[in-house]
């Protein structure tokens, strides 16, 4: 999706795409999944991975598009789970990210990845990344009511992002931020982390 574009996936399967299986681009771009299910994908090398499709990604999200993601699954993909670039934002609601690989090419391994972009999780389940959870890198969040199981790191905040947990449930993000509200952590070799992506 570019230049404007809207997509809306619902009871849709996306299965063994290579490098990026959806992808939404520019200002006013939006892309909706719901009841969906990516699957498979694969990385291919095309670069540097701090751009939509420069990695392993089964959603890739930029320049101030939308994503929202509703009742969705994204299982045993490569590299990243969900990636967001470029004062992209990103919702994510009872949703589910599993089983996100490092490969050698792009030894990432991250279910939820943002740069200079806002998220916003709700009652999601994030697990068995081979890296990072979520990274917030120079972005802003909440995550609320979510479980994080079985990864190497929670949540790793980078870029100067602080991480802060509170009592109770935020109102909207804050700049500079990623909070966390009632987050279970379980089972993580870290809970949190502010090394850079590959390290603990």
């Amino acid at each position: 999706v570019h230049d404007g574009g809207n997509v809306e996936l619902v009871e849709s399967a996306i299965v063994d795409a290579q490098q990026t299986a959806l992808s939404a681009n520019g200002t006013g771009s939006a892309l909706h999944i719901e009841r969906s299910l990516v699957t498979g994908t694969r990385h291919r090398f095309l670069g540097d991975f701090a751009f939509p499709g420069g990695s392993g990604q089964a959603i890739g999200v930029g320049d101030g598009a939308e994503l929202v993601s509703i009742d969705s699954a994204l299982v045993e993909n490569d590299a990243i789970g969900v990636f967001g670039v470029g004062a992209a934002r990103l919702r994510l609601v009872r949703s589910l990210i599993e089983g996100t690989s490092s490969v050698p090419d792009a030894p990432l391994g991250v279910g939820v990845l943002v740069m200079s972009s806002a998220l916003e999780m709700d009652a999601s389940v994030i697990r068995r990344s081979a890296d990072t959870a979520v990274t917030f890198d120079a972005s802003a969040g909440m995550v609320i009511t979510c479980t994080l199981y079985d990864n190497d790191v929670g949540v790793r905040t980078l870029g100067g992002t602080e991480l802060v947990q509170v009592s109770s449930a935020p109102a909207s993000v804050e700049v500079g931020k990623a909070v966390l509200y009632a987050t279970r952590f379980d089972d993580n070799a870290a809970a949190s982390s502010t090394a850079p992506l590959g390290s603990h």
